[in-house]
């Protein structure tokens, strides 16, 4: 009964004969050399006949229970299953219930991933896929052999659940932050990993070659909880939980602000690739629109001045490397290494080549399924199995089975879509980086270009938009589907290469047509960016109509010109228009192109077929190709959008280069201005004797020298720099013009020291070159000759031009700027600048919010509010113009 029940041994009854004859010969020879002589009597016979017979019977006893050791090993094998099962199910019921009453050393929301949280994972997942091969070895070797052995399946569909229990309780204990259970899973992992260990040597010691499935999937698991063992216990051993000073794991500073609701950086592994991080929101929004406040705001990883930052010093370090070598700036160079030559972006492309792969895979096994139905491997199977004398599996008679490439191809199916969606992610990350982080730098550009620039339209408002939103955009599309266009290529010769071995050269010739269409999707491609060229120009101009119109509304409105420019903007455009026609028109065919053609190539390929092949088609071979021809239809698909996006992106680029490359202002007196200390500007420039500006926005943003490229070029070198304590800025001989390659001086001849603690007032008549003065010394003019020295030690600087500009925000904010709030200062500078009669007849006081340019405040009030911000930015320089 109980060789039935185990089934039949592995070793065989010759093996025990051998043994007993070996041992009656080599015994008998030593018995009688030994004792031969001396114990030659009757009653030394009998005794030796009767040892002999008690030892060949306890030999037989022996081995006719030695397979029964089987079914002890694998018994052993479900003790610490058994044991963690229920414990597991109550521990995980106790930590949810702590966590559901917040008795956590944390709060709910944060988490602290442990030391070896990925490596812990990764072997979690592994240990699953191989107990779940376990359990298909055990069904199959069981069902190749008479009787029934659930010892073979039984224990590792125990082990199956229990190292599900396990991974939910680690799970748990982690988000509580409850190190110190960790003992319990690291006791199990060494009871666990032991009992396999003993099950191998004992299939070892059976005689169990290395090319059985069992051998090996038992070899993987011993390495599995050998490596689970041995994280456990080094992260209890390096983070000392155990002891009585555990050492506290920091948690970062996101995870502090209660704004901060982003988890993708903090999650755990399965949560990141299952994206059930996002829960919440999905639930939130399914219950409720979702607002803006409710998202919370971003990790600082992730953030605008982070991207800008990393931006910023790779334009500059390109930028000196292309100056020294006297080439062109590349920003694809920029692009590249900011934010593609990383690990983010690497990983990214990793998981892209997984999903190209496991996609690939996906028709063989549809094959190999479709054989095993049709009973083609089915009969092989039975047939091999029946000349078996014991119940083991081989690997490759392990995957001919149907149902478990069923299970296969669900694993497969899985994966390519966890893999696709997280590598999706990862690029989509990197692509939103690349957009903030350029339209960072525009931002910062336009606060650098100098004026009379905007004013002769070398750089117009429609460009910069432009360049800000759709430029911008397309640059970050590039990065997001980058992966995309080399694993296109990858899976059309890949697809070709796996068509071929089905069908063989009729399936070249199908590809080879889809290889024919390539020039005429080229020509097409070529084509669409003429037009996207000529588009972008279009809508440049649409733009600055449309952005003239809007900042000069009051003069429209006033001298009836709204028909005008009405006219203008809808002449604009249908030009536009016209050219998104035209574009559209190539799409289309573009996509009647390459939907039709691998429908052609599909056809071509099975009409052909009898022509190159002596064999019929079979079923197997037609869907898997089929299977494969549907694979290659993706590519074939996404290599016109992706040429499209290359173009787009090539003229965007082409665009922004001249633009990030332009003049800039010169700083405040130009390369001169020395001994800068960081001071902060009153929302405009501040800078350092380097030569290198500080832009401050609303006092939240503010750029250093090694996070932008901020160095105002000159055509003077440096010469005196000494300057009289006394004197806050002094002018040398300056001569100052408005025009880019005029010699002619707007003004020249200034010799000019400001003293330091003093008003100094220039009078002059109407276009003499007051404003022009200060312009000049801000760096706003482009300096022909002299020096412009600044004060090394006093020499931040705030100032109110003749034209007010004003926030739409509140009056209050639009005197602070940004800066922190001060009652007393704030209400000096309110009555030093008359404005609190103003105040007092706003319906919400100073928290009245401003429109637009001020369009609620008079003309005199504006300026009120502009010199109280200069006033209010505690400079050590005021300028204020024509006040």
């Amino acid at each position: 009964m109980k060789s039935f029940f185990c089934g039949p041994p592995y070793a065989t009854d010759s093996n025990h004969s051998t043994f007993v004859q070996q041992w009656n010969s080599t015994f008998g020879q030593q018995w009688n050399s030994t004792f031969g002589q001396q114990w030659n009597n009757t009653l030394a016979q009998q005794w030796k006949s009767t040892v002999l017979q008690q030892w060949n019977s306890a030999m037989r006893q022996f081995d006719s229970g030695f397979h029964d050791l089987e079914c002890l090993v694998d018994g052993l094998n479900v003790l610490p299953h058994v044991v963690v099962l229920p414990l597991a199910a109550l521990l995980v019921a106790a930590v949810g219930h702590c966590r559901h009453h917040d008795y956590s050393r944390l709060p709910s929301r944060l988490w602290v991933l442990f030391p070896g949280h990925s490596v812990r994972w990764l072997a979690i997942f592994a240990l699953f896929f191989v107990t779940l091969c376990e359990v298909g070895e055990g069904v199959m070797s069981d069902g190749f052999s008479a009787g029934h052995h659930p010892h073979l399946y039984v224990p590792w569909i125990m082990a199956l659940l229990a190292t599900v229990l396990g991974s939910v309780f680690y799970h748990l204990v982690e988000r509580l932050n409850r190190p110190g259970l960790l003992l319990i899973l690291g006791l199990y992992h060494i009871l666990s990993g032991g009992f396999k260990l003993l099950r191998l040597s004992h299939l070892y010691g059976r005689g169990v070659s290395w090319d059985s499935l069992r051998f090996q999937l038992t070899w993987a698991s011993v390495l599995l909880y050998g490596l689970l063992s041995a994280v456990e216990g080094y992260v209890l051993y390096k983070m000392r939980y155990l002891s009585t000073t555990p050492v506290e794991a920091p948690v970062p500073d996101d995870l502090l602000d209660e704004t901060m609701r982003f988890g993708l950086p903090y999650t755990s592994l399965p949560a990141w690739f299952a994206f059930a991080w996002m829960d919440w929101v999905l639930l939130l929004g399914y219950k409720q629109p979702l607002q803006a406040e409710q998202l919370g705001r971003l990790p600082e990883g992730f953030t605008a001045e982070v991207a800008l930052d990393r931006l910023a010093k790779v334009y500059r370090r390109e930028k000196e490397k292309a100056d020294k070598s006297g080439k062109q700036l590349s920003l694809w160079g920029v692009y590249i290494r900011a934010f593609i030559l990383t690990w983010e972006y690497g990983l990214s492309g990793f998981l892209m080549l997984m999903t190209q792969v496991f996609l690939l895979v996906s028709p063989l096994i549809l094959k190999l399924i479709i054989i095993y139905v049709t009973m083609e491997t089915t009969k092989q199977t039975q047939a091999h199995s029946l000349l078996q004398d014991q119940y083991l599996v081989s690997p490759w008679e392990f995957l001919q089975n149907g149902f478990v490439l069923l299970v296969v191809l669900l694993v497969v199916s899985l994966l390519r879509t966890g893999a696709q969606a997280t590598s999706m992610s990862l690029s989509h990350t990197a692509g939103m980086m690349l957009r903030n982080g350029m339209q960072a730098m525009i931002y910062n550009k336009c606060l650098r270009l100098p004026n009379w620039l905007l004013e002769r339209e070398h750089v117009s408002m429609g460009q910069i938009t432009n360049h800000m939103s759709e430029g911008c955009a397309v640059l970050g599309f590039l990065v997001f589907l980058f992966h995309f266009s080399w694993s296109a290529l990858f899976q059309l010769i890949a697809g070709t290469a796996l068509l071929y071995y089905q069908l063989g050269w009729n399936a070249v010739l199908a590809v080879g047509f889809l290889v024919i269409l390539l020039p005429v999707n080229l020509l097409i491609m070529k084509k669409m960016h003429d037009l996207n060229t000529q588009k972008m120009a279009k809508t440049d101009i649409r733009l600055k109509w449309i952005n003239e119109s809007i900042q000069g509304i009051k003069l429209l409105k006033l001298y009836a010109w709204e028909l005008l420019f009405v006219e203008k903007v809808t002449s604009a455009r249908k030009d536009e228009v016209k050219q998104l026609y035209s574009h559209a028109r190539w799409r289309i065919f573009a996509i009647f192109c390459n939907n039709a053609s691998p429908l052609v190539a599909t056809l071509i390929a099975f009409g052909s077929y009898e022509y190159f092949n002596d064999k019929p088609l079979t079923a197997a071979d037609a869907f898997g190709a089929l299977a494969l021809f549907y694979t290659l239809h993706g590519p074939f698909s996404e290599i016109p959008h992706l040429l499209g996006l290359f173009t787009a992106a090539s003229v965007a680029t082409k665009r922004l280069g001249p633009f990030l490359q332009s003049l800039e202002v010169e700083g405040l007196g130009g390369v001169l201005r020395l001994g800068a200390e960081g001071g902060q500007m009153n929302g405009n420039v501040a800078g350092d004797h380097n030569g290198t500006t500080k832009f401050s926005n609303m006092g939240q943003h503010e750029l250093a020298d090694d996070s932008s490229d901020l160095k105002f070029s000159t055509s003077r070198p440096q010469a005196d720099h000494d300057l009289a304590d006394d004197v806050s800025v002094e002018v040398r001989d300056g001569s100052f013009t408005w025009e880019l390659e005029s010699q002619t001086a707007n003004i020249s001849g200034i010799n000019l020291a400001v003293p330091k603690g003093k008003l100094t007032i220039v009078v002059g008549q109407v276009g003499s070159g007051k404003s022009s003065l200060l312009s000049a010394i801000l760096g706003e003019m482009r300096t022909l000759e002299g020096q412009v020295l600044w004060n090394r030690k006093q020499n931040t600087v705030s100032y109110a031009t003749q034209r007010a500009w004003l926030l739409n925000a509140s009056l209050r904010d639009n005197v602070t700027f940004g800066l922190p709030f001060d009652h007393a200062r704030y209400q000096q500078v309110i009555s030093a600048c008359c404005l609190q009669p103003d105040i007092d007849i706003l319906p919400a006081g100073d928290l009245t919010e401003i429109g637009e340019k001020g369009i609620n405040l008079s003309g005199g009030q504006k300026q009120r509010v502009s010199v109280a911000r200069a006033m209010y930015a505690q400079t050590d320089i005021v300028l204020l113009v024509s006040i």
